[in-house]
């Protein structure tokens, strides 16, 4: 099934008003065609470079908005092979006294039996414990498997430095990922807070942290790698937080 629409946020002005008018009416129109699965190759050559990473950060979203509908459609397909609502919906409820020959007021009821029956405060308290214990296995296993908007990519990258060169830069490697394929892209916090982990274990300096990222942009990587020789000239200086 093909969607034939894509949602324009309103945090896309800010990518908006850094724009001509004529580059405008050029990302709308790369956008449309992408939403549509046609190519756009052409439409991105005649870009300026503000245009095409606004482009790469919209792009981006329309695919996870995309994979979002995908899901729902293919959950709402099995629902649907299955018989119709999910189990709890109120149209899903029917009496099991249909299917039934003898009422169930008819039916003689079970006597009810205590024997071995644990302590209630026992019970509170273990299920009180697992309870948390599941709560903080889930917080972690959400936060780690987040899928990142545009947006929280941006703020995430703004809040780990400090350095406005090292902020663009850091943005140009995610922009390349990104440019590279969707498996390619930086979608998930886990993936995010590994590169991060990994530049600042091979950059002290802003120096070594440019050097890092643009080496990793040239050779189109993935992630990032030590320099074989290392400046110490800009030691102590700081670029992130």
């Amino acid at each position: 099934m093909k969607k034939n629409s894509f949602v324009l946020y309103g945090e896309y002005l800010t990518y908006f008003n850094r724009l001509e008018l004529l580059e405008k009416g050029r990302l709308i129109d790369a956008l449309l065609k992408y939403s549509q699965g046609l190519p756009v190759e052409d439409e991105i050559k005649t870009m300026e470079s503000a245009t095409e990473m606004a482009f790469l950060f919209i792009s981006h979203q329309i695919d996870l908005d995309m994979e979002k509908w995908q899901s729902r459609c293919e959950i709402n397909k099995q629902n649907g092979a299955k018989g119709g609502a999910p189990k709890g919906n109120s149209n899903a409820k029917k009496s099991s006294n249909e299917d039934e020959d003898e009422p169930v007021k008819n039916k003689p009821k079970q006597p009810k039996t205590t024997k071995n029956k644990p302590n209630d405060n026992e019970n509170d308290n273990e299920n009180d414990s697992k309870k948390k214990k599941t709560k903080k296995k889930t917080s972690a296993t959400e936060e780690t498997s987040e899928v990142l908007t545009d947006k929280d990519i941006n703020e995430l990258i703004e809040k780990n430095f400090i350095d406005p060169d090292v902020i663009k830069k850091f943005k140009e490697f995610i922009a390349m990922r990104k440019a590279k394929g969707q498996s390619k892209a930086v979608r998930t916090r886990a993936t995010f807070d590994g590169l991060i982990k990994g530049l600042r274990e091979y950059a002290k300096t802003k120096s070594q942290a440019l050097k890092i990222l643009q080496k990793a942009i040239n050779n189109c990587w993935q992630e990032f790698y030590p320099l074989k020789s290392v400046d110490t000239e800009e030691e102590g200086i700081p670029y992130a937080n």
